[in-house]
This record gives structure tokens, sequence and C-alpha cells, in this order.
């Protein structure tokens, strides 16, 4: 023994390798292990995964708490999070999906022109449309006014974000919603129209009208 360690000291890289090689192996027999829910014997849990480029800490950690107060009402189910930097998680969800070792749910969206022509391949070829689901009631709505109405309807736009025109079906449950915010001269605004300000896209087009004439 003392032999061999003395002729892999001359050789630092091949040291080098063998320590990395034996790491690997471990790492990779322990995602094992935990895939598999532990030894045999032990009470199995099933394991969720899903992919996401949100590194921000607020995100991460709604989402542990998210993850958190799902375990406690599924004690037979862990959920793990993998984090993925922004910069490479295309071609990180390229790979998964061709090498069929993706996670149960991934966020779609991220990438430039040609990724964003290539999701919809995607989602015919891996993903599982929600249509069904997105019609029935949500469980976790059960006990509120929400009770009965279906999932797609407790989303103020019933659910756009997640719908994909070219494949006419649900793939995504958006987590966020943007807005785009006006600002105006209000002392302006009440001379022209009144007090209150537009809430319809009709009243909005009366009041550009009336402005324009005001303003020649």
């Amino acid at each position: 023994m003392q032999r061999l360690w003395t002729s892999l000291r001359r050789y630092p890289a091949l040291l080098l390798l063998i320590i990395v090689y034996v790491i690997a192996c471990a790492v990779v027999a322990n995602n094992a292990y935990r895939a598999a829910g532990g030894a045999p014997g032990e009470q199995r849990k099933k394991v969720l995964r899903f992919a996401h480029w949100q590194l921000e800490p607020g995100i991460r950690s709604a989402l542990d708490q998210l993850i958190a107060d799902y375990e406690k009402l599924h004690p037979d189910v862990e959920v793990r999070q993998i984090l993925i930097p922004e910069e490479g998680y295309f071609r990180w969800v390229n790979t998964q999906l061709i090498g069929r070792t993706a996670p149960d749910m991934i966020e779609c969206g991220l990438g430039g022109a040609v990724a964003w022509a290539l999701w919809p391949k995607f989602y015919a070829r891996y993903f599982l449309p929600l249509d069904r689901y997105v019609e029935e009631p949500n469980p976790y709505n059960k006990g509120t006014y929400l009770e009965d109405t279906p999932w797609r309807k407790t989303y103020f736009d019933e659910m756009e974000g997640g719908y994909d025109d070219s494949l006419q079906s649900y793939f995504r449950v958006p987590l966020s919603a943007f807005t785009v915010r006006l600002y105006y001269n209000k002392d302006l605004i009440e001379g022209v129209w009144g007090p209150q300000f537009p809430e319809t896209y009709e009243e909005f087009i009366k009041l550009c009208r009336a402005l324009e004439q005001h303003g020649r």
C-alpha cells in the first residue's frame, strides 16, 4: 500500500483524477439512494423535482415555504428544487429532455429567439397538456368561495399566460403577472375629463381624443 502511495505521488494528475472519480461515484450513489427513497424497508417517499432559474433570494425562500406547506399536507412526498443559472438554463433543459432525465416540472419560457421557437416543439414532444386539469376545480381551494370554480378561472386572465396558441393547449401554470403603468398629469386630466379616471378601454380612447382636442 505504501509503495502504491509512493508511486501515485509521482503522478499528481493521476492522483487528482482518482480522487475526483471516487467523489463522483459517491455523489452518484447518494443521489441514487435518495431517488430510491432510502434503504430497503424504510418508508419511501414520492420525490417531485422541479427546475427553474429563479435564483433571487425572495423567490427561492417563497418556494421553500410553499414546499414546506405542501409537504405538511402530504408527508409521503418530498419536493426538491433544482436551481439552474439563467445563462445555461435552456441548454440544460434541452439536454435533460433529450436524455430523458428531465425533472417532473420545468419552468418554461427562458431563452432568445431560437429558444422561443423551440419551446412549443418541446411541449408537443415531452410535456403533458394540462387542459383537463385547468378545467377542474383546484382541490386546495376547498372551503373558499373558489371551491367550485375551474382552476383556470381563478386567474384574472383565465390562465392566458399558460396557453400555447400554436398547440391550442395549456402547458404552463403561471407564477406571475405583469401590468403596464400609466403616469399622468392629474390636474390636466381632471380639467379635461373630470375627477374619475377612465375605467374601460372605450373611455380611455375618448379621453385620448379629448386631450388631443384640448391640445389644439
